[in-house]
């Protein structure tokens, strides 16, 4: 089933930080927020089950499958391994949406 939304608004601020207290330590973060709501949006679901719900106006309903508030932080440290080895880096991330 596919249906088309008349109108909608979407509105977000994302920050993001890095700090590099030494050459071999990286530590960020970061946070958003988004607000997404349907403005217009005259759903015609029709006959289901037998049942006829006609149009149903779903104008001002928020929109589904995301999270307004999401965060995160990660630490790395990179260890080097000589000049013909390379570097190995260990690194841990978290992450928080809601």
């Amino acid at each position: 089933f596919v249906d088309n939304v008349g109108e909608s608004r979407i509105i977000g601020a994302e920050l993001e930080v890095l700090f590099k207290p030494s050459p071999s330590v990286e530590l960020s973060g970061f946070a958003s927020y988004t607000d997404a709501e349907y403005l217009e949006w005259d759903n015609n679901i029709g006959v289901v089950g037998g049942v006829n719900y006609g149009v149903v106006d779903l104008s001002g309903r928020p929109v589904g499958l995301y999270s307004k508030v999401n965060a995160g932080l990660s630490a790395s440290w990179t260890l080097p391994l000589g000049s013909s080895r390379g570097e190995l880096t260990l690194r841990a991330d978290h992450v928080f949406g809601g």
